[in-house]
């Protein structure tokens, strides 16, 4: 299976706002949803935050019903 990072928008609770969560490779953020950027740029920034500390490179993304999957593009498997 190739590594991957998923993000998902946070709904607000009453004592927090809207969140965007990134879990991968057993690690995960959680960041505060930023009104001044888009949906797509809000999970980009949580997945890229999240890949910098995964030594990640370049990433591939697809969006699903909840959000979005980001893969390591440089990631190779040897059959």
């Amino acid at each position: 299976m190739r590594p991957m990072i998923t993000t998902k928008k946070l709904a607000p609770t009453d004592t927090k706002g809207t969140r965007i969560y990134a879990s991968g490779a057993g690690r995960r953020v959680v960041l505060p949803y930023d009104y001044a950027l888009n949906a797509y740029d809000n999970h980009l920034t949580a997945a890229r935050l999240l890949a910098s500390r995964l030594g990640w490179g370049t990433m591939v993304v697809e969006q699903t019903p909840t959000g979005y999957v980001f893969l390591n593009a440089l990631f190779t498997v040897e059959v």
